[in-house]
């Protein structure tokens, strides 16, 4: 089953089809061969169409006997086709295409330049190609001898082929492209991918993604045994020649698909868990060792060797030899020409010899004599005794050092297993328990038998755990959720017991590894979507934006916040280069700004109010302009303020009452009207925000929602919800939208509810952050637009963008 979704960006709108992909399953005479996809770059809406006729007609054909031949020469044909059809009236741009076939068990692509692809396997993004492809603007139509570029891999389970024009890599990053890859269906996936290149100022581009494994509209779950080694296996490098242009018409290049051991960590984490360094063993961190430690390591018995017999030869001491007797006769000497050694002395400037016979007697207080008659003195008497130097020796001092340096390894080592308790946190950041892996004692008896006793009883209680798991994910689908949901949190207690009695930590990779799958499962049921930042529109200082009633809105692309620890209002129309439209202390007409308290937009122009309930209207291109408001010494205290139709409201629970103003030509020149009914005697003094989008949504201090239209209560309830209750804080909705959108701040999270006729206060879904910090665990304030798929929240000290997933049918997919 494959799971398929297109997308283009025509005039810099995103569409849910494209003109330049085609989808061509396979006839059943040609079954053999596969499905065959393809995405066109470039050309107007008839070159495109063309091609791809003709790459479709020539894949299919009879001529056609293997996959890679058919590939070849339908991408060949086609370019040829188009570069000898193309009229005057054609655009002269430049033409790439990619076309891919799924067969049974592999993948073939083939790319002619310019084009894209990207593979998600495993969590991990690869590219082909690997480096940005040039448009090559000079060859606006390639010929019959274009170069191909073609690919052949194994196909997996739960891999996600992305073909897509160059425009993708050109405003998006691959950190982007695999986030918005993850957790979404094939239409979902190629749709926001066109909407982000649009939000970045994209005009045009194709998307066709492909999730391997899946029925239509189908996100699959990452499977719970992912094989590390099953890395993509790509065929032999070869080169297929033309004899006729004497250049390669295609080549077959081995991508660099392998993943390494942190690509396999990232496959059996939990989702939204820190990256672990995997472990490795003894022998993996020898080899990770450097060269030059390395080479002392084997050095090293040469070295021990050395010094012991050093140390041998120290301890022997050369004895002196026995003093000879004057009266030794002298047959102890052998008789030859030198009849003693001793006797042999030099005598006379020419050097002749004498020899003096062992019974003579030397001269009176004559110095005794070396073997060439120099008189012998204690410094070069040859036989005289003398201690060996002290010091040690150049290889007793290496050898030291290589034993200390030997320690400082293992100590390292030592340490860096230490480090590396493996994962601490579960799915959604939820803390798990941790097996240090300490050192024991060897025990025996009674403590050897409690301690088999308890790693026996947490292999039986992962058992269980298995159990539960298996046991939810078999509950019907359309079954009661929340009945699963607490199937799931008991297979997540049992998970947690057995790895705090798993004491040799033989079961912790398999416990933490299901523990991601049931956070998975328990955020699949829970419709959590996790979003990362498409761009981060503005910064601010570290003390952040501060508090203020109502600190963001949006006018057309500009956006408003309020920075209260500087008291200025800030407009960003281009993201990163903020520009302050107003600050405390200017003076506009009358009055001097005070701390600017909201923020509203309308349709002539935008509102700043300020502490001293002074109104300012901001325009683009003109001054400040300060509006006359009637009777706001009736406010008591305001908490929130909206406009609807231009007119002005102001929820303030002091007073337990929303006030409206209606628009006039200074302002708001004519005295308030009491928006509830007092006849129903509604208290409001509990409120903290409100949104209006004709009718009337007040939050409230305990999350409750109220809806107000006329005046009038309507009945409003939340349903669907079955995890953590909604502790809302901060309300949006608007005439345009379809769901109301509450800041979940207990739970970093924000909240989807429906709120269209017949399905009111149903739950759509929720969103949580899925990046490195904690942006969601201090939301100021949100903007959605359902229309162009974006959602923008200010943080404590920053203003981000997220892409808005679309909702296939109007309703959250839940398969």
């Amino acid at each position: 089953m494959v799971d398929v979704g297109q997308a283009s960006l025509m005039g810099g709108a995103p569409r849910h089809e494209s003109p330049r992909t085609r989808v061509a399953p396979a006839p059943p005479a040609h079954a053999a061969f596969g499905d065959l996809f393809l995405v066109v770059q470039g050309g107007s809406e008839r070159l495109s169409q063309s091609f791809a006729d003709a790459v479709v007609s020539t894949y299919y054909s009879n001529e056609t006997t293997s996959v890679i031949a058919g590939l070849m020469n339908s991408m060949r044909q086609a370019a040829h086709s188009v570069a000898v059809g193309a009229g005057p009236q054609d655009p002269m741009e430049t033409l790439g295409a990619t076309g891919a076939v799924l067969t049974d068990d592999e993948l073939y692509i083939a790319q002619l330049m310019p084009s894209q692809v990207y593979i998600l396997r495993d969590e991990s993004l690869n590219a082909l190609p690997d480096e940005p492809a040039d448009d090559r603007d000079n060859d606006p139509l390639l010929g019959s001898d274009s170069e191909v570029d073609l690919f052949r891999a194994d196909l997996h389970e739960d891999d996600v082929i992305v073909l897509a024009s160059t425009d993708l890599r050109h405003e998006l990053t691959e950190r982007e492209i695999r986030g918005l890859l993850l957790g979404r269906t094939a239409q979902e996936a190629a749709y926001d991918l066109c909407a982000l290149v649009a939000q970045r100022g994209g005009e045009r581009g194709e998307v066709l993604v492909l999730r391997v494994g899946a029925r239509q509209g189908e996100v699959r779950r990452p499977d719970a045994d992912v094989d590390a080694g099953n890395a993509l296996r790509v065929s032999d490098n070869g080169r297929v020649g033309d004899a006729a242009s004497q250049r390669p018409a295609v080549v077959i290049r081995e991508p660099e698909w392998h993943e390494s051991e942190v690509a396999d960590d990232q496959a059996t984490r939990p989702a939204g868990a820190p990256m672990r360094r995997p472990a490795r063993t003894f022998g993996q961190q020898i080899a990770a060792l450097p060269l030059t430690l390395l080479m002392l390591l084997l050095l090293l018995p040469v070295l021990v060797v050395r010094a012991l017999s050093d140390l041998v030869r120290r301890g022997r001491r050369v004895k002196p030899p026995p003093p000879v007797a004057a009266s030794q006769p002298d047959d102890v000497l052998p008789d030859d020409d030198w009849s003693s050694l001793r006797e042999l002395r030099a005598t006379g400037p020419a050097g002749a010899r004498s020899m003096r016979r062992s019974g003579e007697a030397a001269p009176p207080g004559a110095p005794p004599l070396d073997l060439v008659g120099a008189p012998l003195s204690r410094s070069n008497d040859p036989l005289l005794y003398r201690r060996r130097r002290s010091l040690p020796g150049p290889g007793t001092l290496l050898f030291g050092f290589s034993l200390v340096l030997l320690v400082v390894m293992a100590g390292v080592l030592i340490l860096r297993n230490c480090g590396e308790p493996g994962e601490t946190t579960g799915e959604g950041g939820e803390p798990l328990a941790v097996v240090t892996g300490t050192a024991r004692p060897n025990e025996s008896g009674a403590a050897a038998g409690t301690v088999a006793a308890t790693q026996s009883s947490a292999t039986e209680t992962f058992g269980q755990a298995e159990a539960r798991y298996r046991e939810a994910l078999e509950r019907e689908p359309g079954g009661n959720r929340a009945a699963t949901l607490l199937i799931l949190r008991d297979a997540k207690d049992l998970a947690n017991q057995a790895l705090e009695g798993d004491l040799d930590r033989t079961l912790a990779p398999d416990i933490n590894r299901l523990l991601g799958q049931i956070g998975r499962e328990e955020d699949r049921l829970n419709r959590v979507r996790k979003l990362v930042p498409s761009a981060t529109i503005g910064e601010f200082e570290s003390a952040g934006v501060g508090s203020a009633l109502a600190p963001l809105d949006v006018r057309v692309d500009a956006k408003y916040v309020i920075d209260a620890v500087s008291g200025r209002v800030v407009e960003f129309a281009t993201a990163k280069q903020g520009a302050t439209v107003l600050r405390k202390g200017d003076v506009v007409g009358t009055v001097t700004v005070q701390d600017p308290l909201a923020v509203v937009n309308r349709s002539s122009s935008v509102l700043v109010i300020d502490s001293r309930y002074n109104v300012i209207s901001l325009q683009t291109e003109q001054n400040p302009r300060l509006l006359r408001v009637a009777a706001t010494d009736q406010w008591r205290s305001p908490v929130a303020f909206d406009n609807f139709n231009n007119n002005l409201y102001v929820l303030d629970p002091g007073a337990n009452t929303i006030l409206k103003y209606q628009w006039t030509a200074g302002g708001y020149e004519i005295g308030p009207i009491n928006y509830l009914d007092p006849r129903d005697g509604v208290d409001i003094s509990e409120a903290i925000g409100f949104a209006i989008d004709g009718d009337i949504w007040v939050l409230f201090a305990d999350g409750n929602i109220v809806r107000f239209s006329g005046g009038r209560e309507v009945p409003f309830e939340i349903t669907g919800l079955d995890a953590d209750a909604v502790r809302a804080t901060r309300i949006f909705t608007e005439v345009d939208t379809d769901s109301l959108y509450l800041v979940d701040q207990p739970n970093n999270r924000i909240v989807q509810i429906d709120k269209r006729e017949g399905s009111e206060g149903a739950f759509v879904r929720q969103f949580k952050y899925a990046g490195s910090d904690d942006f969601f665990a201090d939301i100021r304030a949100i903007w959605v637009s359902e229309i162009d798929g974006k959602l923008i929240v200010l943080g404590k000290d920053s203003l981000r963008q997220f892409v808005l997933p679309k909702i296939q049918d109007g309703n959250e997919n839940r398969s």
